[in-house]
């Protein structure tokens, strides 16, 4: 794991760390490490905090426009890396879901290809997508088109 984690940025790598341990600082772990002194809810929302899968599905007014504002980027680089708006638009709409829907039902175009790939990353689920752990249906399908893209 040390080998492939160590051509990633180290923010990154300390990022998917936390999240992947759970040990982002949520109000549940502020929560616990106070011994009961601060309150396990959501300061934004009220909810009870769910550990790191409730900062994407917080549905706080402003945690919503930021994740939206995020996923936009998330599709901005896409369509310009792929070249493929009906891949960014199906990755973005199954994110925009917020764990609520399948990624096979986000497809528009009926892409057997991208078919393939949608039962795969929901075989995973949408919260390791959005940790950025995906299947690996998807380095056949995307290597050949950013051999082109990013020479």
């Amino acid at each position: 794991m040390g080998a492939a984690m160590s051509s990633y940025p180290k923010m990154y790598r300390v990022w998917i760390t936390k999240h992947i341990s759970e040990f982002c600082v949520t109000n549940v772990q502020q929560y616990y490490w106070s011994k009961g002194e601060r309150s396990p809810k959501c300061y934004f929302c009220g909810d009870q905090d769910k550990y790191t899968t409730h900062i994407c599905r917080c549905r706080d007014p402003g945690r919503v426009q930021m994740f939206q504002i995020s996923v936009q980027e998330v599709f901005d680089w896409v369509s310009k890396t792929l070249r493929r708006t009906h891949i960014a638009l199906t990755i973005s709409t199954y994110l925009l879901g917020r764990g609520l829907v399948k990624m096979v039902n986000c497809i528009n175009d009926g892409d057997a290809s991208l078919l393939a790939l949608a039962r795969s990353t929901d075989l995973l689920g949408w919260d390791c997508f959005i940790e950025g752990r995906i299947s690996r249906e998807w380095i056949p399908a995307v290597s050949p088109i950013l051999a082109v893209s990013c020479p």
